[in-house]
């Protein structure tokens, strides 16, 4: 229980990281007495990058000052409705004190996970893997690096597995460099999902060969690079991309640098300003995961050499 509590004096950053670590997704904030203060979700967290906020800033005053709690001697019944009505995973219980005496879980209360496995079900799924994967060289010399393999799979098959947890069905996967092997490579194997093969004419980018896709009903579809697996809740995502009447909404990760050196900052006499021991740096970064709305394509150019970051820009 001791890793859900949090203090208010937690920066944005150590929460996010807390968050990540018991893998929950909400902090329970309370004083030093441990009493109930509020509740801090992903969600909260989330809404903050998006403001600019600065992460090392207190979270005091981001989260939810009045959350929903359960008071000792609360019945199973109670504890259900409760979840059930506002969608909670985790509800604090208190004693007359208000102190955090207890957390009763979704999971353990309805012995099942609340499942996103139809998430993305209605969304095909667009796959890149036409590049030549320079930074693999060189291994791509040899093998596509969609097919290289990471434990008993291939790397994209990994990619596969990832959207199938949330329901994918349907990809598709553009391809360029060596794509018979890829396409000799899917044809040995058996798979229950739908995967159409696109054949890009040039390199064209990660969003020139898009104009390549046939017609299917969704009105979105989900891209991503043929390396990179993100947990993420897709639901969230894609709810998020409707309300906002996005035609790109871009999956983003904020990482965290640690730099195992003092660094220096140096005048212009060169004379020493100051050392800062071992610095940390946090970056929000691409992770090369979107949703895309069918009107972004008119503005790709035809036959052009055009990457996604080109189209958000």
């Amino acid at each position: 229980m001791k890793n859900l509590l949090g203090l208010p004096t937690l920066s944005v950053l150590e929460a996010m990281q807390r968050i990540d670590e018991t893998a929950e997704k909400v902090l329970i904030i309370v004083d030093e007495k441990s009493r109930l203060l509020g509740t801090l979700t992903d969600g909260d967290v989330r809404r903050c990058i998006l403001k600019g906020t600065d992460l090392q800033r207190a979270i005091d005053g981001f989260f939810n000052p009045s959350p929903f709690y359960l008071q000792t001697g609360f019945s199973s019944g109670e504890a259900k409705t409760i979840m059930l009505s506002n969608n909670i995973q985790i509800l604090p219980v208190i004693d007359k004190e208000k102190k955090v005496v207890d957390i009763i879980f979704w999971r353990g209360l309805f012995d099942k996970i609340e499942s996103t496995a139809n998430a993305i079900s209605k969304y095909p799924v667009v796959i890149m893997a036409g590049g030549k994967g320079s930074r693999l060289d060189p291994i791509t010399r040899i093998i596509p690096k969609p097919l290289i393999p990471l434990g008993g799979k291939t790397m994209v098959e990994l990619v596969i597995d990832q959207f199938q947890k949330y329901g994918a069905n349907e990809f598709f996967m553009t391809v360029n460099y060596k794509s018979e092997l890829i396409r000799s490579y899917f044809d040995s194997i058996e798979y229950s999902y739908r995967m159409t093969m696109i054949e890009e004419p040039d390199f064209l980018g990660t969003a020139g060969s898009l104009q390549y896709l046939p017609e299917f009903s969704s009105e979105d579809f989900i891209v991503s690079n043929c390396d990179i697996m993100v947990d993420t809740d897709y639901s969230e995502v894609l709810r998020y991309h409707k309300e906002n009447n996005c035609l790109v909404t871009m999956i983003a990760s904020v990482q965290s640098y640690s730099i195992p050196y003092g660094v220096v900052q140096i005048s212009e006499s060169g004379s020493v300003k100051s050392i800062e021991e071992k610095p940390e740096y946090s970056f929000t970064v691409n992770t090369g995961v979107y949703i895309l709305n069918k009107q972004a394509l008119k503005y790709i150019p035809k036959d052009t050499f055009y990457n996604i970051t080109d189209l958000i820009q």
